[in-house]
């Protein structure tokens, strides 16, 4: 079976291998092939948050400085030899060996971003990202006690998660479009704190209601894949492919 990660990877790896021998010193207003493959690597690796087009404008040159910040090399925004060959192992780390997960490899290999797919059934797929997996894992033990208190504070867990996601995606935006995601944000975050609130009163309406620790969990379960949801858009990570056998 392959899926759309089978045939991103190939076609990325089929690029980097025709490539030119070096990438080098690229940096803000130069356009050409090599940006083009600078950025799909960047794009792929979640760093990057708008299609390649071999432009190297504002948005690649952040991409480029918040890497070289996360690699621990001088973030300056330029993108040299050393630059692209660092990313270049972290995207084989995250999409070259992913192949060899689905086939019984590195089972505890996780993306830097989580990855939300839909297929052609209509179905959606998530690989959750290394800290919002540790984030599952903190959730699931709160939710593990049956007591109301711990779910609520697993809730209450993505919902400043999900907060945070939409700020880095109003600071990554155009001034123009920045309000309209911060209503969003605002819409989402008060239907999240009154279902919430609404969870305690629903027990005097119901002969035998649920649990409130249940309730709480189709919450928190909810949030979490918007959590996810958020990080593959921001990521470029948020993507509609079939699945051909």
């Amino acid at each position: 079976m392959k899926t759309w990660t089978k045939i991103v990877s190939c076609l990325v790896i089929l690029s980097v291998l025709l490539a030119p021998a070096a990438l080098a010193d690229l940096k803000r207003g130069d356009q050409s092939a090599e940006v083009e493959q600078l950025q799909r690597l960047l794009f792929e690796c979640g760093w990057l948050f708008e299609i390649p087009d071999g432009q190297f404008g504002r948005n690649t040159e952040q991409a480029v400085k918040d890497y070289e910040a996360y690699a621990g090399l001088p973030a300056d925004g330029v993108a040299d030899d050393v630059m692209i060959d660092s990313l270049t192992n972290d995207w084989y780390r995250m999409f070259a060996e992913s192949d060899a997960d689905a086939d019984g490899g590195n089972a505890d290999l996780t993306p830097y971003f989580c990855h939300h797919w839909t297929q052609a059934d209509g179905n959606s797929h998530i690989d959750y990202c290394e800290t919002h997996m540790a984030m599952y894992d903190q959730a699931a033990q709160l939710m593990s006690t049956g007591d109301p208190d711990d779910a609520k504070q697993a809730c209450a867990l993505w919902q400043s998660e999900i907060d945070r996601l939409y700020d880095q995606w109003i600071e990554r935006s155009d001034e123009s479009v920045r309000a309209s995601i911060a209503a969003g944000q605002a819409l989402f975050m008060s239907a999240a704190e009154a279902h919430c609130a609404a969870i305690d009163g629903w027990y005097a309406t119901f002969q035998s209601p649920p649990s409130a620790a249940e309730t709480q969990y189709a919450l928190e379960l909810h949030l979490r894949e918007h959590a996810a949801w958020l990080c593959a858009m921001l990521s470029g990570s948020l993507v509609q492919y079939g699945v051909e056998g």
